[in-house]
């Protein structure tokens, strides 16, 4: 884990160590068979956690999907990323859409990374294509649901995780939301399911990622610092993930 978060501080993009110290936790208990799919690798900061967190584990495939189509270059640089750190034997590129990938993966998905597009019609479509191919007890993760601006994503993951009873085991890592496939059931699934999901929604409501004010909030920042330090400590240690 040191070396990846060595790699990933020299690497271009917006995946904190906690989340990717999550990721890389997540990939190293990947079983086969399966592979690890990303959606969404831009320079490959997440590849680079996801890769290692694996090489500590299996060693899975790791299915990096991105059309590389924001900027011309990034796929040479992430190539050469993938390289520096090691992992170019356990990473397989798709320069393409997650649209355009998704049928041409059939290995069964025990991780799925969820980085693309952020808008509610693209993350609603990521998930209606992944979930599928997802085994029951693996893993679905989406980044940026708790970003200012990033209003799709947040949608999307309140419906499609937070509300579906499709997913257990629900954690929050900054602005990572950790899924495992599989309903629950049971009164107490069910209040913890709702808590969690308040939980979220609190989360949102009062801070972006960085610990900031929203600014159409005007509480006095002493007491916003309190209601920052209560919803730390509601949320799951995401070290702890367990099936």
């Amino acid at each position: 884990m040191e070396e990846a978060r060595k790699l990933a501080r020299t690497t271009e993009g917006w995946l904190t160590s906690a989340e990717g110290e999550a990721l890389f936790a997540l990939a190293s208990q990947c079983r086969p068979p399966g592979i690890i799919v990303e959606i969404g690798s831009w320079m490959g900061k997440s590849t680079t956690w996801l890769a290692k967190g694996s090489r500590s584990g299996s060693g899975l495939k790791v299915h990096a999907v991105d059309p590389h189509s924001r900027r011309p270059g990034t796929f040479e640089e992430f190539t050469r990323n993938m390289k520096r750190a090691g992992v170019e034997d356990l990473v397989v590129p798709y320069v393409m859409t997650s649209a355009e990938a998704a049928p041409r993966i059939n290995d069964p998905v025990v991780l799925a990374f969820i980085d693309g597009s952020h808008k509610y019609e693209d993350v609603k479509l990521d998930v209606s294509l992944w979930f599928p191919k997802v085994v029951e007890g693996g893993y679905m993760t989406f980044h940026d649901a708790l970003i200012n601006g990033a209003v799709g994503v947040h949608k999307a993951v309140r419906e499609d995780v937070y509300e579906s009873g499709r997913f257990r085991n629900i954690r929050l890592v900054g602005s990572m939301v950790i899924s495992q496939k599989g309903s629950y059931s049971g009164l107490q699934q069910n209040l913890e399911i709702r808590w969690k999901g308040l939980v979220f929604e609190m989360n949102d409501a009062v801070f972006d990622v960085s610990g900031r004010r929203h600014a159409e909030h005007y509480l006095p920042w002493p007491l916003l610092s309190v209601v920052r330090r209560i919803l730390r400590w509601l949320q799951l240690n995401p070290a702890r993930i367990e099936d």
